[in-house]
């Protein structure tokens, strides 16, 4: 019937319409047989972010802080806040910033007017130019990001940076954590290296500048680590 309708529709008499040749079975064999050569790539992300990629376990559920009236989370971003908000240029500013902080536990108040007193802060108050909470997005290679795929596929990288400075014509990158910290310090920070490396690689790629250092800034025990 269809044979009939579609010869009709072309004004060809029934049966006229031409049968495809040997090549042309061949052809549409083989463009209707076709698979995609890259198909990993569908399962890819169009998107992630440092922390996300960092977290590789089932993170653990604090009691909520309408329990405990102390919140983790809101804690580490009062302490991102404050850090940010410190004067870097002005030194009396600064001392009177640091005597009237407030928002944050004392245990972090301690921390950050420790840090402040330190060699790497002191850097960082000796730099021209200085970015802080610097929020980027950044196409990186699908297998720079996720372990398992072999794929050059663009994935756009997002994330926050906390701190970084030029130096010497260098970035020197800072990465700053609220954890209270238990053990060797050295040792508690090689579990971030991974957040900072790709840290490092954004600033790179989006600045043209390079990274020649990076620290993990422990705020919960007084220490700064070179990674």
């Amino acid at each position: 019937k269809k044979s009939e309708f579609a010869a009709a529709g072309a004004g060809l008499p029934v049966g006229a319409i031409p049968r495809p040749t040997e090549a042309e079975r061949r052809d549409l064999t083989e463009r209707f047989d076709w698979t995609y050569p890259h198909p990993t790539v569908d399962t890819l992300p169009d998107k992630t972010s440092v922390t996300a990629l960092e977290r590789d376990e089932t993170p653990a559920f604090a009691e909520p802080a309408f329990e405990t009236g102390y919140s983790v989370l809101s804690e580490g971003s009062a302490v991102h806040r404050a850090l940010e908000r410190i004067p870097l240029f002005d030194a009396a500013k600064r001392s009177a910033f640091l005597d009237a902080l407030s928002g944050v536990t004392d245990f972090h108040a301690d921390a950050i007017r420790a840090f402040a007193r330190s060699p790497l802060f002191a850097r960082m108050t000796g730099s021209g130019r200085v970015e802080r909470e610097w929020s980027f997005l950044c196409p990186m290679p699908a297998n720079e990001l996720l372990p398992g795929t072999d794929s050059r596929e663009p994935v756009l990288l997002q994330g926050v940076i906390d701190a970084c400075f030029i130096e010497n014509g260098a970035w020197v990158l800072l990465d700053y954590k609220t954890d209270r910290v238990k053990g060797d310090p050295d040792e508690y920070a090689k579990k971030h290296t991974r957040q900072v490396t790709l840290y490092a690689a954004a600033l790179e790629r989006l600045s043209g500048i390079p990274v020649t250092e990076r620290h993990i800034v422990l705020l919960g025990a007084n220490a700064e680590v070179r990674v």
